[in-house]
């Protein structure tokens, strides 16, 4: 019965009031089908922007988490950084660091190294650098270095069974000596403004 109607408003001339009926409910069914689907489509990729939203929000508590535990893996006995503050370079930290050539590298990429303290470093006292240094050096060494210094560690790395994560408070001890050597400041106002010391 449906069909018939339909057939019979198609069959009809174009100006009578069944073809033009016709037409406009053929448009508005369109119109709202649609809307139907783009609105549920909308809502589909809003739920997909929210999901990939909170997968990087877990994907960098997890990097935070792991960059804490190399860290700490690095000052406990046998590590490459004592744990005592100012926090500073084991014998085994210093051994390595020349082995690695890190005092090198740290100069030849001084510039770049700079360059990412200064634009990215929000606080300026003692405490605060020292821990931007150590946490930058362990997640965002490929900020800091060229390519062909980062591959260099990473052949170290790989050849001595640890993540390059594992490196990063000696790294970032020996480049906070040079900027606090820069910037004047001395190593002592590390304790001023240490908050586990107040």
């Amino acid at each position: 019965m449906g069909w018939e109607l339909v057939k019979s408003a198609i069959e009809s001339p174009a100006g009578s009031f069944a073809f033009v009926f016709f037409v406009l409910l053929l448009i508005a069914w369109l119109i709202f089908m649609t809307t139907k689907y783009t609105t549920q489509w909308s809502m589909k990729m809003k739920g997909v922007d929210k999901l990939e939203q909170k997968i990087e929000s877990i994907s960098g508590d997890l990097l935070y988490v792991k960059t804490k535990l190399e860290i700490f893996a690095a000052n406990t006995p046998g590590g490459l950084t004592a744990s005592h503050s100012p926090i500073s370079l084991t014998d085994r930290g210093k051994e390595i660091a020349e082995q690695m050539g890190i005092e090198q590298i740290i100069a030849t990429n001084w510039d770049l190294i700079y360059k990412y303290i200064s634009e990215n470093a929000t606080s300026k006292n003692a405490y605060d650098l020292q821990q931007f240094c150590i946490e930058a050096a362990t997640v965002a060494l490929d900020r800091l270095l060229c390519k062909e210094d980062l591959d260099k560690i990473k052949m170290f790395a790989f050849n001595s069974g640890q993540n390059i994560a594992y490196y990063g408070s000696m790294i970032g001890i020996l480049i906070r000596d040079k900027y606090f050597a820069i910037q004047g400041i001395p190593i002592g106002d590390i304790d001023t403004h240490d908050p586990n010391r107040k």
